[in-house]
């Protein structure tokens, strides 16, 4: 699927974990020389360059295993005598010096990452010549730039699985750098490797250093145009994973752009550019990927690139996990809509069931033949089959939108009577996805599939009797296919049953509720964990028992559920059922904070400002106060804070106030932040604000 290294006609052409270079760029002139020696390596040549390294394909003396080793050497900086480099002048000395402890710290932090599928891997790093080197693996591969060019040049853009077979292991890896505590900050198509060996991704040339370098610079940008933030191009606001996913989305708006004709490479735009018609409330410049993308990419990864690319950081996706959770599913449907790959995961229930494509290997063969334009497949197909007693609607030939041999695929696996085939023609009907979306058709082909096993279209055709989605309100309907979904393990409809009889005028019954509760628990539900819980604690169909509560708490928190981490963290901060324990409060609070619950950023920010439980840390007070204070909402005189992307929890008055006033003691005295009078200002004025309440009630 990708192209090799021969595709640009360069046999010789690879790009190791430094800085892609273009064929046309010229060689530094203070690069070391082919056959210099550092320590137990040999150089052989130079293979990337920029403005703060350079970086050489080595190789080791003795085990001749071919390593990637880069140099610091800041261009405006430092200049080379010999071997040695050293500062330019006496004023530099500091900076350049400041530089390469950055570089070393980066190095260190890059080392906890050796082996990792996805990241560049450091092998060691030395000091030596007055600079530093980093040796790292030699990845051989190409830039995804060249290989979306190529792709492109051949009118064979990126499709959905493409995005995905590269976005997803990505994004774990990036996943893992951020739970660290790093961020890479210079997210882009030539920072991505696809390695020739075996076409998978990994991540290069980390930013950090070079970034904050950078600022001092006069000439050399700290960030790359259309993939860069604006709280990193405007050098305000908060840093954070949300900073790196915009770079993530940006990718990924480049790989769908890269669909439209003409072939050209398009560029997103630069961020100071829709900034401005923000505030000038003129239209976005940048084409959002829903527009771009649509019939052929889902509208669940089109909606996830277009909010990784929202300007304000709070409003954009706040974790690789959320992302991931989106992609994954996507990739999931999408591996639905292709049988070859999707018939491997069929259920057993599925692999059981005789096929009706075995039954007729000639009419399947004749559909599914690639040779043979889609339409006059379809057109011979259908009396072919209504022969063989297989009815075939002939609208589906009117809703395709395209020739897509997935497409035909599908279609042909429907007509065949097979239920995966239906579930995924359901599906595309269902979003709109290379077919014109009809909610209708969509529930009759979820209905096929259903009556034939298909534990997923039983959960869906549930879905549309309940939600009114292409067919009337039918309660007894629903909660028969969910029953019959729930009873064969499907943990999506065990779920919407217990929601469904705790559900008041509807089938309220709490000790059923909690019975499908246990069954999707039992399978690593975190939501149902957490649902049992607040039986527990409420005496909802069971007995009431704070001690299995607290228990379930547990287990939905180490499953991930941040509310149950909330709930754990004020449960060990005011002793409630346990012994007070504010350092236990403090790590379930950072924990949920972690993952954007605004009520525990407040918390674990006021217990770092103060010292409470933990050791006094004024940066990350800052940190987890100022990301609280940006989820405040006001709503009639009354105080919330955002805990998820839907939802908020009120909030005492005084609580807000205490928040806004410690960001302007932390601003005014620069402390764990960059001083900033205006800044200061803006949150003492925002304190200022907030009414006092009487503290017996916060």
């Amino acid at each position: 699927r990708w192209p090799r290294l021969s595709a640009l006609g360069d046999p010789h052409l690879s790009y190791p974990p430094a800085i892609a270079m273009s064929r046309s760029d010229p060689i530094r002139r203070d690069a070391l020389p082919a056959g210099t020696s550092l320590r137990e390596y040999t150089l052989d040549r130079v293979v990337g360059h920029g403005g703060f390294g350079i970086v050489y394909q080595a190789r080791h003396k003795e085990l001749a295993v071919v390593a990637a080793i880069k140099e610091y050497l800041p261009i405006e900086l430092a200049i080379r005598e010999g071997t040695a480099v050293r500062p330019r002048s006496g004023s530099d000395r500091l900076d350049y010096e400041d530089g390469l402890r950055r570089f070393r710290d980066e190095a260190r932090a890059l080392m906890q990452f050796c082996n990792h599928p996805t990241i560049v891997t450091c092998r060691e790093f030395f000091q030596e010549n007055g600079t530093a080197y980093l040796v790292m693996e030699y990845e051989d591969g190409l830039p995804l730039t060249a290989v979306l060019a190529t792709r492109e040049s051949e009118g064979r853009p990126f499709e959905e699985a493409d995005l995905l077979s590269v976005m997803v292991p990505l994004l774990e890896g990036l996943r893992d750098v951020h739970e660290a505590g790093l961020l890479h900050r210079d997210i882009k198509p030539s920072n991505v490797l696809i390695r020739s060996r075996d076409e998978s991704p990994v991540l290069i040339d980390f930013g950090t250093a070079k970034q904050l370098m950078a600022k001092q610079s006069k000439s050399m940008a700290p960030f790359t145009e259309g993939y860069a933030a604006l709280e990193q191009v405007a050098d305000a606001g908060e840093l954070g994973p949300w900073t790196d996913l915009y770079g993530v989305g940006a990718v990924m708006w480049r790989m769908v752009a890269g669909g439209q004709r003409p072939w050209e490479p398009p560029h997103p735009v630069r961020v100071e550019r829709r900034s401005h018609a923000a505030v000038a409330n003129a239209d976005d410049p940048l084409p959002p990927a829903r527009l771009l993308g649509r019939n052929r990419f889902s509208r669940d990864v089109l909606d996830a690139i277009d909010a990784c690319l929202r300007l304000r950081e709070n409003e954009r996706i706040q974790s690789c996990r959320d992302l991931l959770r989106t992609l994954r599913t996507a990739r999931s449907v999408s591996l639905e809509t292709m049988p070859n790959q999707a018939s491997r995961n069929l259920s057993a229930v599925n692999a059981q069931r005789p096929s009706r494509q075995r039954t007729h290997p000639k009419l399947w063969g004749f559909l599914s033949s690639k040779r043979i334009p889609l339409l006059f497949r379809l057109a011979l197909g259908w009396p072919l089959a209504r022969i063989c007693g297989l009815p075939v609607p002939l609208r589906i030939i009117c809703d395709l939108k395209s020739t897509d041999a997935k497409l035909v695929e599908v279609v042909s696996n429907a007509i065949l009577n097979d239920p995966q085939g239906q579930f995924s023609l359901a599906r595309m009907y269902d979003w709109g996805n290379g077919i014109a979306e009809n909610r209708a058709q969509s529930a009759k082909w979820y209905r096929k599939a259903a009556e034939q096993g298909h534990l997923e279209a039983q959960y869906e055709l549930a879905g549309s009797y309940y939600y009114q989605i292409g067919e009337t309100f039918d309660l007894n309907e629903a909660m028969q296919w969910w029953q019959t979904s729930a009873s064969s393990g499907n943990i999506s409809s065990q779920y919407a049953l217990a929601q469904l009889y705790q559900t008041e005028g509807v089938r309220l019954d709490y000790a059923h509720s909690i019975k499908w509760y246990s069954k999707a628990a039992a399978q690593g539900h975190p939501e149902s964990q957490y649902e049992i819980s607040k039986h527990y604690s409420l005496g909802l169909g069971v007995v009431l028992d704070d001690r299995r509560a607290l228990n379930s708490y547990h287990k939905a928190a180490d499953m991930g559920h941040k509310h149950s981490q909330y709930l754990l963290g004020y449960t060990y901060y005011h002793g409630k059922q346990v012994a007070e324990n504010h350092l236990e409060a403090a790590m379930w609070y950072r924990r949920a904070a972690d993952q954007g619950e605004g009520s525990s950023q407040l918390m674990v920010g006021l217990q770092y400002f103060y010292g409470n439980g933990v050791e006094k840390n004024a940066e990350l007070a800052a940190y987890y106060l100022e990301k609280a204070a940006n989820s405040v909402r006001i709503v009639n005189e009354e105080y919330f804070i955002l805990i998820d992307d839907r939802h908020y929890r009120d909030i005492e008055p005084n609580k807000v106030r205490e928040c806004y006033s410690i960001l302007g003691e932390l601003y005014e005295m620069g402390n764990g932040v960059q001083k900033c009078a205006i800044t200061a200002y803006k949150w003492y004025h925002l304190s200022a604000a907030v009414p006092e309440t009487d503290p017996d009630t916060d």
